[in-house]
């Protein structure tokens, strides 16, 4: 097998191992709330690291409402805005937003993404390395 190729199968097993061990460590949380509330406390030492549980909650919120609701100085405070890559894309392409405009607000960071998708008869194939 090709290095490239023992570098992708390498990477597929590091995929899979992350999906196992995120499952299991839902699993391991859920354990932990249970045996927790059959202990009537919630929290252990083990291993010298204190495991604690806290009831939390998850907030939304509405945008509109909290507009209309304070300042401008706290909306600003506040909120923070991001830009949709994909329609901002959308619309470069639909020639809504200037290729000037483009260059004055864009900065790129170059890195590598990785995709991975079911293999096709389109797949070019790497060849396999001369044994030595």
């Amino acid at each position: 097998m090709s290095n490239h190729a023992q570098a992708a199968k390498t990477y597929l097993m590091c995929l899979a191992a992350k999906s196992a061990a995120e499952a299991a460590l839902a699993d391991a949380k859920d354990n932990l709330i249970d045996a927790a509330e059959n202990a009537g406390t919630t929290t252990v030492v083990v291993s010298g690291k204190a495991v604690k549980l806290t009831d939390a909650i998850r907030r939304s919120f509405s945008i509109t409402a909290f507009r209309e609701a304070v300042s401008d100085v706290i909306y600003n405070a506040t909120v923070k805005h991001s830009v949709d890559s994909k329609s901002f894309d959308r619309l470069v392409d639909n020639g809504a937003i200037a290729t000037s405009t483009v260059e004055a607000v864009v900065t790129g960071t170059a890195y590598v993404r990785v995709n991975v998708e079911d293999a096709t008869e389109n797949v070019v194939v790497v060849p396999e390395a001369d044994a030595i």
